[in-house]
């Protein structure tokens, strides 16, 4: 996504995209999740988690929302959240296997 450019360059990119709060009339849970995604993967847990909440404030249903949050909160080691959160995106898709799995690893560490 942010090929030809600096580190610093795609995190104000990201800081900028992620300045709109997500549940304006235009956006989309979809759209929520997206942002998450690029804050994740460039290691701005915060804004991911604040991405993915606005997400499921939109769609309280969203098992991927739920999932992709407890992946960041993971992150923090915030293992006991992240734990809750993979719970809620299994009850809501119980073939969810990669939440699953990572319930399991967060579980697995200290509390």
């Amino acid at each position: 996504m942010f090929h030809n450019c600096s580190a610093s360059t795609a995190v104000l990119s990201v800081a900028m995209f992620a300045a709109t709060t997500c549940g304006a009339d235009r956006e989309t849970p979809a759209e929520c999740l997206r942002r998450g995604d690029v804050a994740y993967k460039l290691g701005d847990f915060d804004t991911a988690i604040a991405s993915y909440t606005d997400a499921l404030r939109l769609d309280p249903t969203y098992a991927e929302a739920f999932h992709n949050r407890g992946a960041a909160l993971h992150m923090q080691s915030k293992w006991a959240e992240a734990v809750r959160d993979y719970t809620e995106a299994i009850r809501l898709n119980p073939k969810y296997a990669d939440a699953y799995m990572n319930r399991g690893r967060s579980k697995a560490l200290p509390k």
